[in-house]
């Protein structure tokens, strides 16, 4: 192991004693000082896994709903370290990237509300036809890819 992974792994279990995580130079790198907020991180990451298998899978309605997951659960947790707050029971990125005090810019606030419609809650059959017959494999890997983009 070399010496800047040890200390990295060193500091970071120190850190996390003072529920403090070191800032690193990283772009992909997050620091998560509450250990809520990183629960939420940690679904997010496991919806956009998941998005990656129906990809894969071809069943490309859950793609685009794991990354209208993914994106819910990643604002969740920034309103948690934030806000200091539980977060809104809703499914509205928009909405939820307000209160997490993020201010996105005009493409950003499209993409959301693109993903927003995605959110399979309790819907009724004809309303899961329609969203399917548009959840191409073409629009399925791009949302992907833009997702992964804004995490």
């Amino acid at each position: 192991m070399s010496r800047q992974l040890e200390s990295t792994i060193n500091f970071t279990r120190f850190a996390q004693d003072l529920r403090f995580v070191e800032l690193t130079e990283d772009p992909a790198y997050t620091a998560v000082m509450n250990p809520d907020a990183e629960r939420w991180r940690e679904l997010a990451a496991y919806d956009l896994g998941t998005a990656d298998a129906m990809l894969a899978a071809g069943r490309y309605l859950y793609v685009l709903f794991c990354c209208q997951q993914a994106i819910e659960k990643h604002l969740k947790g920034l309103i948690v370290e934030r806000c200091d707050m539980f977060p809104p029971r809703t499914h509205d990125l928009t909405k939820l990237a307000h209160v997490a005090k993020i201010a996105p810019d005009n493409d950003q606030d499209m993409f959301l509300r693109t993903l927003t419609k995605y959110y399979i809650g309790t819907r009724y059959p004809e309303e899961v036809r329609t969203l399917a017959d548009e959840a191409t494999r073409e629009l399925a890997a791009r949302l992907l890819t833009e997702t992964k983009g804004l995490l």
